[in-house]
């Protein structure tokens, strides 16, 4: 019998007793996969969110803080954030469009 890497996903430790019935399980499943299409959609059309975590990681790599999360509720919290964010993708689209070969 070939043993899969997930045999033992949905039971209880030391049981062999499955927590979810296969129904149950495949139902979970379609809503994990409907989720993150939702997800990487929402994802996709705010750009500024992959931005501003962006901004924000090259921050504490700045900064190294020893408190990252009193860093974070500082950063996020910060009065000039947006136009933190607003510059950078700014930056961004400069340096795209100076990479861009132009047409003739």
């Amino acid at each position: 019998e070939m043993s899969s890497p997930n045999k033992d996903a949905g039971k209880l430790p030391g049981s062999g007793d499955p927590l979810l019935t296969n129904p149950q399980q495949e139902a979970i499943n379609k809503t994990k996969i409907k989720t993150n299409l939702q997800n990487e959609r929402y994802l996709r059309a705010k750009p500024e969110l992959k931005t501003m975590i962006s901004v924000f990681v090259a921050e504490v790599l700045e900064h190294k803080p020893e408190n990252i999360l009193e860093f974070a509720g500082d950063f996020f919290t910060r009065s000039d954030l947006y136009a933190m964010v607003r510059h950078k993708i700014e930056e961004t689209d400069k340096a795209l469009n100076l990479a861009r070969p132009t047409q003739s």
